[in-house]
């Protein structure tokens, strides 16, 4: 297996912006701080530094009441999961929805236990694999930032 560093610096050279790389941080036991000095000077590893001063802010998001039957499908995708009776669909908005509203919450085990459902779904066939990758990384942040 690869060294979490060696990870950090794979992602940073990939043309996806969104990929959880605070997990490997603490595997490799480099605090933010170490991380920014690591890779300040470094071509290609901007996506991470500037991730490190944006993902707080549009990582996790907050529901807004705008009365539109989107934010209404969102309220009720929100209660059916957090009451448990959500099933896990292959349609393409309302999983976009779904993955938009596991932003919201800060139970890393119901987002871990709904990603590893979504997961078993043709991702990019339905075209939600960005919205998952957003998700995913939001998992990241609430369970390992430091």
């Amino acid at each position: 297996m690869r060294s979490p560093q060696e990870y950090l610096k794979q992602i940073c050279l990939e043309g996806i912006k969104y990929l959880p790389f605070y997990y490997y941080c603490n595997l490799a036991k480099i605090n933010i701080k170490q991380l920014k000095s690591l890779f300040e000077n470094i071509h290609g590893y901007t996506a991470i530094l500037a991730r490190l001063e944006s993902d707080k802010s549009k990582l996790p998001i907050t529901l807004k009441n705008t009365g539109t039957s989107a934010y209404k499908a969102k309220v009720t995708l929100k209660e059916k999961l957090l009451q448990g009776n959500l099933d896990i669909t292959t349609d393409k908005k309302t999983l976009r929805y779904l993955l938009y509203v596991l932003r919201s919450l800060d139970s890393d085990e119901i987002i871990r236990n709904t990603l590893l459902e979504i997961y078993k779904n043709p991702l990019r066939k339905i075209g939600v694999l960005s919205d998952f990758r957003l998700a995913l990384c939001y998992l990241d942040y609430i369970k390992n930032k430091s």
